[in-house]
């Protein structure tokens, strides 16, 4: 109806968009970052990739980078018992992804185990018990 009165004016262009994961604000596909693939994109706006990596770097200046005999406050592992243990990512900033607040530096090997768990208790204690099951099968 509104298209009979104004046959000539443009029609506006649908952006597609998404719900950010961090902020659950819907924002248009550009205010996302493509991933690798090209296909796909990241589920956090840019806004708080942005917002995220400042609290880090805030985090990285308030909490120096360890050194000396430091290890790793979950593996109890220091730098040299670590494969590559001269590379500088060995240890990474630890922080809640919920609150963004800084924890510990960790190896990481336990950032990326905490990581694949999503910081979830509950399933951490699901692998313990997991493990445990399969030990005892294992050395029975």
């Amino acid at each position: 109806m509104i298209d009979d009165l104004f046959p000539d004016a443009p029609v506006p262009k649908v952006s597609a968009s998404q719900e950010c994961v961090k902020c659950n604000i819907s924002q248009p596909l550009e205010h996302y970052t493509l991933l690798h693939s090209g296909k796909n994109r990241y589920k956090i706006c840019k806004s708080c990739v942005n917002r995220h990596r400042q609290i880090l770097e805030q985090g990285r200046r308030n909490n120096p980078r360890p050194e000396g005999n430091y290890k790793c406050p979950i593996c109890d592992r220091s730098q040299e018992e670590m494969v590559g243990g001269d590379l500088r990512s060995v240890w990474h900033l630890d922080h809640c992804h919920k609150t963004d607040k800084v924890r510990s530096w960790i190896c990481s090997h336990c950032n990326r185990g905490l990581g694949g768990f999503d910081d979830d208790i509950d399933r951490l204690r699901k692998a313990i018990d997991y493990l445990r099951i399969h030990n005892d099968q294992e050395e029975g």
